[in-house]
């Protein structure tokens, strides 16, 4: 399972992820995310309420903008190794 610091709100970033990607939340988002998936954890549809479970001060609004652009710009960040 994951060991996380959990932050005390959304951080809401518009910063260069990679060198084509431009991230909207903070990546330690991404990374969750990320190791959701490889650990098989819940399926995409399912990872708005496991991330709220990491982070419990984000709505599921909130959560769902985040899968949302994670999946968006994944296969972008997969290509470039992260």
């Amino acid at each position: 399972m994951l060991s996380l610091s959990l932050p005390q709100a959304p951080i809401y970033l518009e910063r260069e992820y990679m060198e084509d990607v431009t991230q909207k939340f903070d990546y330690e988002y991404y990374d969750t995310l990320d190791e959701i998936r490889r650990e098989g954890i819940t399926n995409m549809w399912g990872a708005p309420k496991v991330l709220m479970d990491y982070y419990p001060d984000i709505s599921l609004k909130v959560a769902k903008e985040i899968v949302s652009d994670w999946m968006d710009t994944f296969n972008t960040r997969q290509d470039d190794g992260c």
